[in-house]
């Protein structure tokens, strides 16, 4: 994070059952939050568009034109894809704050065979880094 000039850092507690960190945070937190970047989805590509039924950006908006322009240019072929439950969906519904959830190199979610993959995780943080610096320069 130390490449970074704005930012603030969120961990919730208990996001697997339920959600309850960030369905309790302290709303003041995010008053003045622009966006939310959010590492919570399997493999190497997905991208959370709609979780738990709440639509997590607009594709139509600045905010999806500027992250989608992003992915272009850095070669990121997102897979746009629903998730069942992760906090960016308590960011969405509670502070309707445009965010995006990416895939942070985990396989095999929730099995004792679950592992992690070093160069997905590198290519989640060069991403995320990517997206930070052209999301606050608009």
């Amino acid at each position: 994070m130390d490449r970074v000039d704005n930012i603030k850092l969120a961990f919730f507690v208990s996001e697997e059952t339920g959600c309850i960190g960030s369905s309790n945070c302290e709303p003041e937190f995010f008053e003045n939050t622009k966006f939310v970047l959010s590492y919570d989805a399997p493999g190497n590509q997905l991208v959370t568009e709609i979780c738990n039924g709440v639509r997590i950006f607009d594709r139509e908006s600045d905010f999806f034109r500027v992250v989608s322009k992003t992915f272009e240019e850095i070669d990121y072929k997102p897979l746009y894809g629903s998730h069942p439950y992760t906090d960016i969906y308590m960011m969405k519904k509670r502070f309707d704050i445009d965010g995006v959830n990416l895939s942070c190199g985990y396989y095999n979610m929730h099995r004792k065979s679950e592992y992690v993959c070093v160069d997905d995780v590198a290519k989640a943080i060069d991403t995320g880094l990517k997206l930070l610096t052209n999301l606050s320069n608009n």
